[in-house]
């Protein structure tokens, strides 16, 4: 029933008693001023926009740009969250710790796994494409992107099942066979040697006897040795070293100084935070700021490199000596002894 018939009831009793004459309109009257009665054409409000130009209109204005970014950040937040939903009921069967974080619209992920094939399972699932060295032992962070949904993951591994990365063509083992050893060569006194020199051949080694040298020759009794090549320096000279990570689809080279978009130069000191995201710092300052908050904020990020210094002509490289005058030398007090 409607809450309000007892109300219109009331209403029409006393609209009766009070009139005599024309009692419908006196009744229709009454429920109207009670607010009894709906007006189909009667308008309980209008919406008004604010324009540009400060005034109002009821037509919905267009959405600027701020609020068009952050209706995406909204829903890339929302779809963070129910990746991250997703995770944590594939991990309810995981053996071992685990755990899911959101992140605004990022989802890091922390677990541990017990061999390579786990850790590749893992990778196919979250779409991991870059893979890097934590900071504790044993630990590998990688990052990647799934349902358009950045993911970050730290596995923690045994000694002996660390996940690591797909292995490289500089880090795969040949698969071609070692060549098979050489046999052992009986010699005899008929067959010559294939590693000595012909008897007849002279030794380069051994001057000529009609030469005279100031140096006594060796005894013949004794084999000259052959002596040995000199080392390759370039080879036994360890390379520079890089450390890469990948973040946003551009690799740094942590292992060289980060110029910003201001000018300032940022430095890798090795340290990195919670989820593995490398923390970088000024020259001499104590504060550090994320690479990600860097590349944001203050990018593009552009590496520094070293600068070899020029090179010095031979004949500039002594300062001139000054020459002592052979006469005598007058100061302004006269001549100086």
């Amino acid at each position: 029933m409607n809450s309000n018939f007892p109300h219109a009831v009331g209403v029409i009793r006393a609209a009766l008693e009070s009139t005599g004459a024309d009692r419908a309109t006196a009744v229709a009257h009454a429920l109207d001023t009670a607010r009894l009665l709906v007006d189909p054409g009667r308008s309980f409000g209008v919406v008004l926009h604010r324009t540009p130009d400060g005034g109002w209109t009821p037509a919905p204005r267009p959405l600027t740009d701020l609020e068009r970014k952050a209706l995406a950040w909204d829903a890339s937040c929302a779809r963070a969250r129910s990746l991250a939903h997703a995770i944590e009921r594939r991990l309810a069967g995981h053996t071992g710790p685990s755990g899911v974080r959101v992140d605004g619209d990022r989802v890091r992920v922390v677990l541990r796994v017990d061999g390579p094939l786990p850790w590749a399972r893992w990778r196919a699932y979250l779409g991991i494409t870059a893979v890097g060295a934590g900071t504790r032992p044993h630990t590998v962070v990688g990052e990647g992107e799934r349902g358009g949904v950045r993911v970050t993951v730290v596995a923690h591994g045994a000694t002996s099942t660390t996940p690591h990365a797909a292995p490289t063509s500089a880090a795969t083992p040949s698969a071609t066979a070692a060549p098979a050893a050489t046999p052992a060569v009986a010699l005899s006194s008929a067959a010559p040697s294939p590693v000595a020199p012909p008897p007849a051949a002279p030794s380069p080694a051994v001057p000529p006897p009609a030469a005279p040298s100031p140096v006594a020759p060796p005894p013949t009794g004794f084999p000259l040795a052959a002596p040995a090549p000199a080392p390759a320096l370039a080879s036994s000279a360890p390379g520079p070293q890089t450390h890469l990570f990948r973040l946003g689809g551009v690799t740094y080279d942590l292992a060289l100084p980060q110029r910003d978009a201001q000018g300032d130069v940022w430095y890798f000191q090795g340290c990195r935070s919670h989820d593995g995201m490398p923390l970088m710092s000024l020259d001499g300052r104590p504060e550090r700021c994320s690479l990600a908050n860097l590349a944001v904020h203050l990018g593009p990020l552009t590496p520094v490199r070293a600068v070899m210094p020029d090179v010095v002509p031979a004949g500039d490289r002594a300062l001139p000596v000054p020459t002592v005058p052979s006469g005598p030398m007058c100061g302004p007090i006269g001549p100086v002894v």
